[in-house]
């Protein structure tokens, strides 16, 4: 039976959408709940009953989106508010339920906001952890460290939300969500080694021989001089055999296949096609390599990783890297008391390609550790590295017989000063970036004198002479400018740099816009991730160096907007070879953006 009685109170709805007795309201249709020690008052707002239980005269409960007796009967649930002077349906007062909680969540989101701009702390950021997870992968997230510059970033981010709507800082991390993802193709996806069965893409043949020899030209010309892996007489010899002998040797053409392709990505973009396939075909061999875990097996893991750092391929150099350092430690090329053993006595040509072996694995161990601020599988100080380098003269020399007298050859002294920087930026990455240590605690710790010392001294023994290498002095000094924001920029053990270290990095990052302006306009560096990555770094100090009032009371506002728009610039020119290069621009364009609108603010 339904209550008749229309004297009773009706219920009421509260603030927060919770139903309450009316008797326990105070000040009738509208008025304040009893203050309590548990929370701020609440508003109580009185249901109106719906038209037909007035009509009828019968106790209308508060139900939503209808009361009892209507639900019960399947009428249509209405009430007449005062205020609009009209009918409404009862379905409304969810509706500004839905709405009412939607508005308090965007203002708890603000509310987060203002609490991280002001309450964030420059060393936690610096010192954090970074995670990385990629949205089409179900994994876990992957681990990228401090000396990959991602604390860094987060040190400009922080800035920039003073100076960005909340809208603009929703897009910078859905593109930086996106730039991720062609991240991922370099160095962080999961291992996959294509078929060899069947590989769609794949070369059917190899070139005429009057193109093998010109592609072979190149290699011996570009890549050799950096990263030294063949012994240039004995890969002639494979290539010989394969063209004249007809020799299906899986080495033979595993190496040939792998420096046809080398050579094409280097040549020009227009062959990035043609030259994957190369890169695809060499797969069909790739069983055979393995077997044996070898010297020959590591030489051929090592083109495949030369041949990933150029450009996306379907297996992450990262993990390929990890194969091969394993396999450079497990046959004892790591130390030089084991580097040479062997159960029968070694030719000066294998001994000598050992060596070569690990400094170029090395190579590419640490500057994969360092631009992905992971630890080395290496050891990371220089005394522990105890490998000499090989023989400095041409390998036309270097025989099985013994190694003739010979000038130094320019081609191995560019590769070993390359490598001497490895040293140093392991050395850095030790100290700052790794474990806390009691010292230094600041930029004016005498250490920075002796690692600034030694770059200094690596800077003026770089070869003045590419000897068409495109190693050129150019080239030198731009990694220099890295070494030098590498050492004074934020990192866990200085998460604070002095002003005169910011003025440090910015005149670096400076030279080097237009150094890598300038490589960009001559074609003359290797579109790398790294390269992108070294682009990245350069402009994310120049943003990170807004930030102090030092930099922009010294350098004007158009001065450094200039810079920032030349680096974006050649930036958005490399998008064509890795994928997600266009949205690291759009979040550059917007970093840049909120940090020059520190100018303005400032004349206010």
């Amino acid at each position: 039976m339904e209550d008749r009685n229309p004297t009773k109170k009706q219920p009421i709805v509260t603030g927060d959408g919770s139903l309450k007795d009316a008797g326990t309201a105070r000040g009738g249709s509208l008025g304040e709940g009893s203050q309590s020690s548990s929370g701020p008052p609440k508003l109580y707002h009185t249901l109106t009953a719906c038209t037909r239980c007035r009509s009828r005269k019968t106790r209308c409960d508060a139900g939503l989106p209808k009361c009892g007796p209507c639900e019960r009967s399947g009428a249509h649930c209405e009430f007449f508010d005062t205020t609009k002077q009209k009918t409404i349906p009862r379905s409304y007062v969810l509706h500004l339920q839905t709405r009412v909680r939607e508005l308090e969540a965007q203002i708890a989101q603000q509310e987060v906001m203002l609490g991280d701009v002001e309450q964030s702390d420059s060393g936690e950021l610096v010192r954090g952890v970074g995670m990385v997870k990629f949205d089409d992968e179900k994994g876990e997230p992957r681990f990228v460290g401090t000396s990959s510059g991602i604390t860094m970033t987060r040190l400009v981010i922080d800035f920039a939300k003073k100076h960005l709507e909340k809208e603009s800082v929703k897009e910078i991390k859905e593109h930086r969500n996106n730039f991720r993802q062609g991240q991922r193709i370099a160095g962080t996806s999961k291992v996959h080694i294509p078929s060899p069965v069947a590989l769609p893409g794949a070369a059917p043949q190899l070139p005429s021989r009057e193109v093998t020899d010109r592609l072979v030209e190149i290699f011996l010309q570009k890549a050799q001089f950096i990263l030294p892996l063949l012994h240039e007489p004995t890969f002639l010899e494979y290539v010989d055999d394969i063209y004249d002998k007809g020799d299906t040797d899986p080495v033979k053409l595993f190496q040939l296949k792998n420096v046809l392709a080398i050579s094409m990505q280097k040549l020009s973009p227009n062959y990035a096609q043609l030259a994957n396939s190369y890169y695809l075909a060499s797969f069909e061999h790739l069983e055979d390599i393995m077997e044996p875990m070898d010297m020959t097996t590591l030489q051929c893991l090592a083109l495949m990783c030369s041949y990933s750092l150029l450009t996306p391929t379907r297996t992450a150099v990262y993990h390929v890297v990890g194969i091969v350092v394993r396999l450079c430690i497990q046959l004892g090329y790591s130390q030089e008391k084991t580097i040479g053993l062997s159960d029968v006595p070694l030719d000066p040509i294998t001994m000598d390609l050992r060596r070569r072996l690990f400094w170029v694995i090395a190579s590419f161990e640490y500057g994969l550790s360092h631009v992905l601020g992971r630890p080395s599988s290496f050891a990371t100080m220089d005394g522990y590295v105890d490998v000499k380098f090989y023989e400095p003269v041409e390998d036309q020399y270097i025989t099985k017989d013994g190694v003739l007298p010979a000038p130094k050859s320019p081609k191995k002294l560019i590769s070993m000063h390359f490598f001497r920087l490895r040293r140093l930026q392991a050395q850095i990455r030790q100290t700052l970036y790794q474990n806390p240590r009691p010292t230094p605690k600041d930029d004016t710790d005498p250490w920075f004198s002796e690692m600034n010392a030694k770059i200094e001294a690596w800077k003026k023994a770089a070869p003045m002479s590419d000897h068409g290498s495109g190693l050129t002095n150019d080239w030198f000094i731009h990694r220099y400018n890295n070494l030098i924001m590498f050492l004074y920029r934020p990192s866990p053990q200085i998460p604070e740099p002095s002003v005169e270290a910011t003025l440090i990095c910015y005149n670096s990052a400076t030279r080097n816009v237009a150094l890598q302006k300038k490589m960009f306009d001559n074609r003359s560096v290797d579109v790398t991730f790294v390269f992108i990555y070294q682009i990245s770094m350069t402009i994310t100090t120049m943003i990170w160096c807004c930030c102090s009032e030092e930099i922009r009371r010294v350098h004007k506002k158009e001065t450094i907007k200039a810079h920032l728009d030349t680096s974006i610039s050649v930036l958005s020119g490399l998008s064509y070879k890795w994928p997600g290069t266009e949205a690291a621009v759009d979040v550059y364009q917007k970093l840049a953006k909120a940090a020059l609108s520190s100018y303005d603010e400032g004349e206010k």
